[in-house]
């Protein structure tokens, strides 16, 4: 596997189409607030792809001394084929520190999903958020990285610094 991180514009089909089928809609902003985002230079929204095939996406926001894995997703099609684990090292590597917020573990699933993260290098902080009415839990692949309610605050704050955007998301979250 070789992994190459493509910025949004050239991919912009593949990235939008699995990004609506991948996240439930009340846990993702509308695509246009992303695509806004990454003008300001402080988020990047990838196609992930393994020897120019796409595999997935990530969207992450620079957090100053951290970055916020906000949205992962490998194509469906491509799942349990250990490219989600692959990626995620690759990422560990390449940022010291990435935090991330996954749906508080309640069933099976959101329990399959703590468990991959914890296999592919995040910890637990013990720090939860509550947003839409959804209860998360952060976790981070740095032990020794403290997620004080500030750090946490710029995951939306360095995503833009447009009024109207802003006022959009706070709607949302």
């Amino acid at each position: 596997m070789n992994f190459d991180y493509e910025s949004y514009p050239k991919y912009k089909k593949d990235i939008k189409n699995l990004y609506l089928n991948a996240f439930p809609k009340n846990e993702r902003f509308p695509f246009w607030i992303l695509k806004h985002s990454i003008k300001k230079g402080k988020a990047t929204l990838n196609a992930v792809l393994d020897d120019g095939v796409f595999i997935g996406m990530n969207y992450m926001v620079n957090c100053d001394d951290s970055f916020y894995l906000m949205y992962f997703a490998i194509d469906k099609e491509l799942r349990n084929n250990n490219y989600g684990s692959k990626v995620l090292q690759d990422l560990n590597q390449k940022y010291s520190t990435i935090f991330l917020s996954i749906e508080k573990p309640k069933d099976e699933l959101s329990k399959r999903r703590k468990g991959f993260y914890l296999r592919n290098g995040f910890y637990e902080t013990k720090k939860y958020c509550t947003e839409a009415g959804v209860d998360y839990e952060i976790l981070c692949n740095n032990q020794n990285y403290n997620i004080t309610e500030e750090i946490h605050k710029k995951r939306y704050d360095n995503m833009t610094n447009s009024k109207i955007v802003k006022f959009c998301m706070s709607l949302i979250f």
